[in-house]
């Protein structure tokens, strides 16, 4: 992360020469764009980005440079650490990158993540409630909308804790609603031994309040 990248810049990089040497270095790894004579950011690790920032410019610098495809990028990688399901791992990565693109869709680019608010929050909500159910019949169920909404969330969580991003999560106590009530979660329930035990008076009764 980044605490760690600017103890290893300060230890073993000390003369502004130096530095520099060891950044390009860093980025020599990588294919230069042939129009900037640069290597494209995207074709950067996040570590190497984070290093080359703590040898060449301040703390503050990374805050602006960590976009929000990174940090769902190091939310991935971290998570798919503690995986063994190789399955598992494709269907979430999965959803991750559609929430992803979701989220870059709403904001209009892939902006430095300090620079989500609320009101970006409360626009993925609405555009996660508005989708369609997987069965084509009516809106995403409210289970669904929160196991998708609180990927971006945790993702931004982990940024903050593991990049050192300095903010706080405009994502956290946005209200989803609340889940609907369904038929099935009204319905009485049998009586131990289920309906052997119902006297023809009790079935009617049960048969009623069920329709």
């Amino acid at each position: 992360n980044w605490s760690i990248s600017l103890r290893e810049a300060d230890q073993f990089y000390t003369g502004i020469d130096t530095r520099e040497e060891e950044a390009e270095r860093i980025l020599a790894q990588y294919p230069l764009d042939e129009e900037t004579g640069h290597p494209d950011r995207e074709d950067v690790s996040l570590s190497d980005q984070l290093m080359v920032t703590a040898l060449l410019d301040s703390p503050e610098s990374i805050h602006a440079q960590i976009t929000i495809s990174d940090v769902f990028s190091h939310y991935l990688e971290h998570w798919k650490a503690s995986q063994t399901d190789q399955m598992k791992i494709d269907k979430y990565a999965e959803r991750i990158a559609r929430m992803q693109r979701i989220l870059i869709d709403i904001t209009g680019a892939n902006i430095p993540v300090t620079e989500l608010t609320r009101q970006h929050g409360r626009m993925l909500r609405d555009k996660l409630k508005a989708q369609s159910a997987r069965s084509g019949r009516g809106r995403a169920a409210h289970g669904t909308v929160q196991r998708n909404f609180n990927i971006p969330k945790a993702a931004i969580n982990h940024g903050i804790k593991e990049l050192d991003i300095l903010m706080t999560n405009p994502f956290n106590g946005i209200d989803l609603g609340k889940a609907p009530v369904r038929a099935y979660d009204l319905r009485h329930p049998l009586p131990r031994g289920g309906s052997r035990n119902l006297n023809s008076r009790d079935k009617s009764l049960f048969r009623a309040t069920a329709a």
